[in-house]
């Protein structure tokens, strides 16, 4: 594993120590995640969360209403209009700086 993050992988030198980092205490690792993700709840999504509950449901009833209306050709219409380029885009400044 070590061989393929430190000649295979085309990181940063940076990010591929906080990588060597995460791989010697996964432990930590998971603590730091666990911690990472708790502050996220409570400083983002918690704020969000009560809004995100009233309109799901809204949404799927009307998504589930217009696929059943118009079946495949809605499906192919949401998949075409997909913008992929960006999410590539995204991925590499996310993962590859």
């Amino acid at each position: 594993m070590l061989l393929f993050v430190s000649k295979d992988m085309s990181f940063s030198p940076e990010r591929k120590a906080v990588l060597f980092e995460m791989l010697s205490g996964p432990e930590k690792a998971k603590e730091d995640f666990i911690y990472l993700y708790e502050w996220f709840y409570e400083n983002s999504f918690s704020v969000i969360e009560p809004k995100l509950e009233r309109t799901l449901p809204k949404v799927a009833t009307d998504l589930k209403k217009e696929i059943e209306a118009s079946g495949i050709k809605f499906l192919k219409t949401l998949i075409k209009n997909i913008d992929y380029t960006s999410y590539e885009e995204l991925e590499r400044t996310v993962i590859c700086p």
